[in-house]
């Protein structure tokens, strides 16, 4: 048995980098994992790369920014899976206004 069998973990920034790497390792370890973020083609492709090495990946379109987004993510996840156990929060919430108007987030 592996350590997080059966657990349900969250990632959030889930599409690529980092927080792909975290949810695949999450995935190795037993643990049924839901990719969150914005790009739908990247969560697939991160999701089908999970299956494939024997892992469950349940992608939802997420954008952290929006309020019915995030409850969608909760709501859904709970319905399909159940409780979650892990949160991963490899995206930040905020956009933060530099000095000019630029927005990084």
């Amino acid at each position: 048995m592996t350590t997080l069998e059966g657990r349900v973990a969250v990632v959030t920034g889930a599409s690529g980098g980092i927080g792909a790497g975290l949810a695949a390792m999450l995935a190795a370890e037993g643990a049924r994992v839901v990719l969150a973020a914005r790009r739908e083609a990247a969560l697939e492709r991160v999701a089908t790369d999970i299956r494939r090495s024997g892992g469950s990946a349940l992608p939802i379109v997420t954008d952290l920014a929006q309020d019915d987004s995030l409850a969608n993510l909760v709501t859904q996840t709970c319905a399909e899976l159940g409780p979650i156990d892990i949160l991963v929060q490899q995206r930040r919430l905020c956009r933060v206004e530099a000095a000019g108007g630029d927005q990084h987030g």
